[in-house]
């Protein structure tokens, strides 16, 4: 479960904004947007391994831009 605690005296949109990256980094929201509807085991893996490929890229464009190609 999930909780921010106030501590000190803060602005209600600085605690939300807390909350919200705290349950993104966490991988809740994800989980129950994942767990909505059925997906075969065979979607799952060809989804995973479309992300791999994806994450793949970003790292080697972020790569290339660093060298100067």
């Amino acid at each position: 479960m999930v909780t921010v605690r106030g501590d000190k005296p803060e602005d209600l949109m600085k605690a939300m904004k807390r909350f919200k990256r705290i349950v993104k980094e966490s991988g809740i929201l994800q989980e129950y947007k994942d767990k909505q509807y059925f997906q075969k085991p065979s979607e799952k893996k060809r989804l995973r391994k479309q992300q791999g490929i994806r994450r793949w890229k970003r790292e080697r464009q972020k790569l290339f831009n660093e060298r100067g190609y």
